[in-house]
């Protein structure tokens, strides 16, 4: 169970008029394999509440090795997202009231399923004792298709993550 936050629009002078998105739950079935160094994982996620109302099928490789010693560890990845129409339609869609109600003149646009995102990952985690470490993640993912397309589309995302972990 995953669960997301909203956006609201009227915070950005681009979405005006627009409408917001609700937060919401997702449910998330997802497979994970790892061989030595390189590993993947598929993960389908459903929104179960919130407006999004839609599927969403994630895939992603990765290979890590560790950087001089056991102890510190650096992961590359890459990710791929498909999204149903759906969810395309309620995050990247703009119908027709809500293209007279914008303030900069969007017009109505449709948006279709299909891939949504692709995305890259540097990890680094570094383990101060047996079970305590030290991750980071910097993450790029860029809008692709229909998603891109979207006049909505103000994100251009890179992620930057810090955490404290126990094994």
């Amino acid at each position: 169970m995953v669960i997301w936050g909203g956006v609201i629009k009227d915070d950005n002078d681009a979405l005006l008029g627009l409408g917001d998105i609700d937060g919401g739950a997702t449910a998330k079935l997802a497979v994970n394999y790892q061989a030595q160094d390189f590993g993947m994982a598929v993960s389908l996620g459903h929104d179960l509440v919130g407006d999004r109302e839609g599927t969403t099928l994630n895939s992603s490789v990765r290979y890590g090795f560790d950087l001089g010693s056991a102890r510190t560890r650096l992961t590359l990845g890459a990710s791929s997202t498909w999204a149903d129409g759906n969810y395309m339609e309620n995050i990247f869609g703009i119908t027709s009231t809500q293209a007279g109600r914008s303030n900069l003149g969007y017009r109505v646009y449709e948006a279709d399923a299909g891939i949504k995102e692709v995305g890259a990952l540097l990890s680094l985690r570094h383990f101060l004792t047996r079970n305590v470490g030290i991750t980071t993640r910097l993450g790029y993912a860029q809008l692709l298709g229909d998603a891109a397309d979207s006049q909505s589309s103000m994100v251009r995302v890179m992620r930057v993550n810090f955490q404290v972990s126990l094994p």
